[in-house]
């Protein structure tokens, strides 16, 4: 049975904000012209002479914004200003990253070729955003991350302050509920797809620092094993679901409630089970307690 998550969205803890970063301050909003033509002028008004033109579709650099005009630049390098009706402006802003290792994808799609990795605390500026995917620019490279893995300055300061207030159990929940949606893919080491022991090695790891094994039947060794009856948040809940009766072939991390947190290869990717109803109430083997 899946249910809903009311926990938090994406967060790593450890954040450090004295890093020295790069600054995006003197990159420039783009417009894009929605006429079918439109003249420069060298002052804001209509009466001032025309120093270049630009047809629909074309990008211009937005220097400042007067009134109803925009001084802008174009790609050749000419100033002057525009009527701001004619433009369609993309605003820009500096994103930080809550992740360590995101891809930065050519295109906005997990098949695309990687063009970088960018990490935890990382800044990159983000010059559009459409759902799930970003567009950023980082280290001189232009491309795509999920949307879920970029937090604005405010965003990402609240996340740190909240994450030291947190138990370890709570840290790990949040982590884990981070990347509800994110496609299952066997044999992915995350964090844009995980198979069901990555999605749990990817979890500790990055939410406490804690490195497990990578191999669902060794995760659910790891630590203390657990009745069913004693299950408690953050306990790895291991299944027999194919092969040979008793085999351990996949993991999740209990929540509560009689729910469990997992990499699901039924289409949901990571998402929310129960233990009691549903496919996994009959497959359910043992669990283990890393936490204490």
């Amino acid at each position: 049975m899946k249910k809903n998550t009311i926990l938090a969205s994406a967060m790593v803890l450890g954040m450090i904000f004295s890093i020295p970063i790069a600054s995006y301050a003197n990159t420039y909003n783009k417009a894009e012209v929605k006429s079918n033509l439109v003249f420069v002028r060298t002052q804001a008004n209509e009466d001032s002479a025309l120093v270049s033109k630009a047809i629909q579709g074309q990008e211009l650099f937005v220097l400042e914004e007067e009134g109803n005009w925009v001084k802008v630049k174009t790609q050749l390098g000419v100033e002057g200003y525009v009527n701001k009706n004619e433009l369609n402006i993309k605003k820009t802003y500096e994103g930080i990253v809550t992740n360590d290792g995101v891809n930065l994808r050519l295109r906005p799609n997990i098949e695309s070729k990687a063009l970088s990795v960018v990490n935890n605390s990382d800044r990159v500026l983000v010059l559009e955003k459409n759902g799930e995917w970003s567009k950023v620019l980082f280290e001189g490279n232009t491309g795509y991350v999920f949307s879920k893995f970029i937090a604005t300055e405010d965003e990402f300061k609240a996340l740190v302050s909240r994450a030291g207030q947190r138990n370890d159990a709570e840290k790990l929940l949040i982590m884990a509920n981070s990347l509800i949606g994110t496609p299952y893919s066997y044999g992915s080491n995350g964090p844009n797809s995980f198979d069901c022991s990555s999605f749990i090695q990817y979890t500790y790891k990055n939410a406490l620092g804690i490195t497990l094994p990578r191999v669902s039947k060794d995760q659910a060794r790891a630590g203390e094993t657990v009745s069913k009856n004693d299950l408690k948040s953050g306990d790895i809940v291991a299944f027999n679901t194919f092969g040979k009766p008793g085999s351990i072939t996949h993991v999740g991390i209990y929540l509560s409630d009689g729910n469990f947190i997992h990499a699901s290869s039924s289409g949901d990717g990571v998402s929310i089970d129960s233990l009691s109803q549903g496919y996994y109430s009959n497959r359910y083997i043992t669990a283990s307690r890393i936490l204490k």
